[in-house]
């Protein structure tokens, strides 16, 4: 069993990738055909985890902020889905958010080296937090 690490990198001022959210990642690439994925926004961040972190940004939020919305969480989550990255490679060479009328998506490419790497049935992946907190992910197998 081949093991990797995937680190979240950049200035986070509120991380709200999880690894929940990164084995779908992982699993999302593990399954495509080519690199490119296409992942519907309330598929990686469920509704009830929204809500949750517009309460908990809200409550927090200095008077006269604006509220935060499901677009700019979303927002959020495509920059931490850039700053990931196995090793000095970026698990994604493209993220982009699509607004669109059936919901909003993340359109993925994932970076050559992730690509490979999710493809082999041997690999485990651990990711890394900016404090040093580590999670295994675990990934389900067909």
């Amino acid at each position: 069993m081949r093991e990797y690490s995937i680190h979240l990198t950049g200035e986070q001022d509120f991380i709200i990738l999880s690894p929940k959210m990164a084995a779908l990642l992982i699993e999302k690439v593990r399954h495509a055909k080519t690199p490119e994925i296409t992942v519907p926004a309330e598929e990686l961040m469920g509704p009830d985890y929204v809500r949750y972190l517009e309460r908990a940004l809200g409550a927090n939020a200095s008077p006269g902020d604006p509220p935060v919305g499901r677009m700019e969480l979303y927002e959020r989550l495509a920059r931490q889905i850039e700053g990931l990255s196995v090793g000095e490679h970026p698990c994604f060479d493209r993220v982009a958010l699509r607004p669109a009328r059936g919901g909003t998506r993340f359109d993925l490419e994932a970076g050559r080296e992730f690509f490979l790497i999710s493809k082999r049935s041997d690999s485990r992946f651990v990711c890394t937090y900016p404090d040093g907190e580590e999670f295994l992910l675990v990934l389900e197998y067909p």
